[in-house]
């Protein structure tokens, strides 16, 4: 009983601890009644309903008037509509096919194109290549390989001989 005593005591000492157990009980009795809410709101959802006739008197019967103005309105206003989308087919037609003749003579004119642009490329990169093996500059491309590459204590002459060995 002491035990139980000193436990009370303790936690009656401690402020912090009492504000978690009140904040707890307070939680679980909101739960509480939110799910009963939610039960109460399911239950009439899922009840059947079941409607009586009324007694007496005669039933009414719905009417319908037919008027003929609304179907004249409606039917003119989808003759319009089918008109405009006659109208804008036809326009894409054309467009679409003068568009399609553009792009097959552009598609001509760039392969011819591309074509010149190739020819005169390669023929400049001729030019280049033979205006670069002129034997001066190929005699002087060969001297400053010898003077720029690695060392030959590094990288020795061989003799023919050594070579066939391997």
């Amino acid at each position: 009983m002491e035990g139980l005593f000193n436990l009370f005591e303790a936690l009656a000492s401690n402020g912090y601890i009492i504000f978690i157990i009140i904040a707890g009980i307070i939680g679980f009795l909101k739960n509480s009644s939110n799910k009963q809410k939610e039960e109460q709101q399911k239950r009439p959802n899922k009840s059947p309903r079941s409607r009586t006739a009324p007694s007496g008197g005669k039933p009414k019967q719905k009417v319908y008037v037919d008027n003929e103005a609304d179907r004249v309105y409606t039917s003119s206003i989808e003759d319009k509509q089918n008109e405009q989308m006659e109208q804008l087919a036809n326009r894409y037609r054309t467009s679409g096919d003068q568009s399609m003749k553009d792009l097959e003579h552009s598609a001509f004119n760039d392969l011819s194109k591309s074509e010149i642009d190739l020819s005169q490329k390669r023929s400049h990169l001729k030019r280049e290549i033979g205006s670069n093996l002129e034997g001066k500059r190929l005699i002087n491309g060969i001297i400053l390989s010898e003077v720029l590459g690695p060392p030959r204590a590094q990288k020795p002459y061989r003799s023919i001989v050594s070579q066939r060995r391997k």
